[in-house]
């Protein structure tokens, strides 16, 4: 009859094993994104960035401007926040724990649309270690 405290003793250490096995060490960063107004912002682009790795996540936000960043691995990020006629809003240095949940809201400028230049004229590089000149002649001239 020993045998029935034995088993029961099992079975609950058992129960605690499986219990405890789901456990993650992960975060997670959830907010909303909204206008001056507090209306609202759908169809923001949102990116996520560690600051340490570099590694960069993105997600774009629901009809209630919401926007969710699952299964973080502990660190320091950076967020990021774009929408067409809003000027670009940033945070960097968001740290999230081990199972922490963090809530970060933002709420976004009126402005103007980013024009980026991009200048892709290569220059002629210039000798400057010798003072000897040099010419590429073409056969052609020769004859």
């Amino acid at each position: 009859m020993r045998i029935f405290p034995l088993l029961a003793r099992l079975a609950s250490f058992g129960l605690l094993a499986a219990a405890a096995f789901p456990q993650s060490y992960q975060g997670s960063l959830r907010g909303r994104i909204s206008d001056a107004s507090q209306s609202p912002v759908p169809a923001a682009h949102v990116q996520l960035a560690d600051e340490l790795t570099g590694l960069t996540r993105t997600t774009i936000t629901n009809d209630a401007g919401e926007y969710a960043f699952n299964y973080l691995t502990p660190s320091r990020y950076r967020l990021e926040a774009t929408a067409p006629g809003f000027r670009r809003a940033e945070k960097p240095g968001i740290v999230i724990e081990t199972q922490s949940a963090v809530r970060l809201d933002i709420s976004l400028t009126v402005g103007e649309l980013e024009q980026r230049i991009e200048v892709a004229e290569q220059v002629a590089l210039i000798e400057t270690t010798q003072a000897s000149q040099g010419q590429v002649v073409e056969q052609q001239r020769l004859v």
